[in-house]
């Protein structure tokens, strides 16, 4: 892998969540957030954009912020991809083989459960999961979906697996904790927010990515800070140099946390901890 723009050890990295982070309610950047993100970039330090979505939709969000410039990445997919934002290309991506991503979708459907993948350009849904679920999946995304008969109708490996349910998760909880068990060493499920749980091959975490970022780019990771609001923040917030959990966090980030803004992602929570940490230190 070549790596563009390695720095100096005194250089900085901010690895920043995309939904309930950098986004506001209104999945925009405040003009605030917006400058002091740059004002980062403009010194010399890396900005990562950090988030579950797929890299299809997270390129078209990181496009319309102006990132895709040099010294900018993307961990997507809760970090099955790593993407060099100035040179247009994954630089490491990690999938789940179709023979697994099969057998997860026969046990999901013997429970009557929600479940989805995803194609480079689409949510993919069988017969049975045609239903509310997806289409309010696809208003909240932005991604359009495609019906198959069977998910054996698309032979490719896959980054990540979704099962939802906005009503009650308490049963895809139950699966979350099932997977782990009977794929363990393969694959890792965990929720990305209430209504979702991600599965992922083993290994794949932010967490796991913001450290291999890190050595990459020689940069140490006392260096890195990371933000986050969700559960699948976690990781990345204990692994990073300095975690930052947003006051609209969950109270399990803000536990483990280094610092917790004072603003939440609709007040400039990013900027503040920017300006505050990362360029008066």
């Amino acid at each position: 892998i070549l790596v563009s723009g390695k720095q100096p050890m005194n250089g900085k990295i901010i690895f920043l969540d995309l939904d309930g982070t950098l986004l506001n309610s209104q999945k925009k950047v405040s003009v605030r957030d917006q400058e002091a993100v740059e004002k980062a970039a403009a010194l010399g330090h890396k900005v990562v954009i950090a988030t579950g979505r797929t890299l299809v939709s997270s390129l078209e969000t990181v496009d319309a912020l102006g990132f895709k410039k040099s010294g900018c990445y993307l961990i997507a997919c809760n970090g099955a991809v790593l993407y060099d934002l100035s040179d247009d290309q994954v630089m490491q991506e990690s999938t789940i083989s179709h023979e697994l991503v099969c057998k997860v979708f026969d046990e999901a459907n013997r429970r009557g459960l929600h479940v989805q993948t995803y194609s480079p350009t689409h949510v993919l849904v069988e017969k049975c999961n045609d239903d509310e679920g997806v289409r309010k999946y696809q208003q909240l995304s932005g991604m359009p979906y495609k019906v198959l008969n069977s998910i054996r109708d698309y032979p490719e490996p896959v980054q990540k697996i979704l099962l939802l349910d906005y009503h009650d998760n308490r049963e895809i909880s139950k699966f979350r904790d099932h997977i782990k068990e009977t794929f363990k060493g393969e694959l890792d499920s965990f929720f990305s927010a209430k209504p979702y749980i991600e599965i992922v091959r083993c290994g794949v975490s932010k967490a796991a990515a913001v450290k291999h970022l890190c050595a990459l780019l020689e940069i140490p990771l006392k260096n890195s800070y990371a933000a986050g609001d969700a559960t699948n923040d976690l990781g990345m917030i204990q692994a990073a140099g300095t975690g930052i959990a947003m006051q609209n966090a969950t109270d399990e980030v803000k536990k483990v946390a280094d610092y917790v803004t004072e603003n939440d992602n609709d007040h400039g929570g990013v900027a503040e901890f920017i300006e505050k940490l990362v360029l008066n230190s």
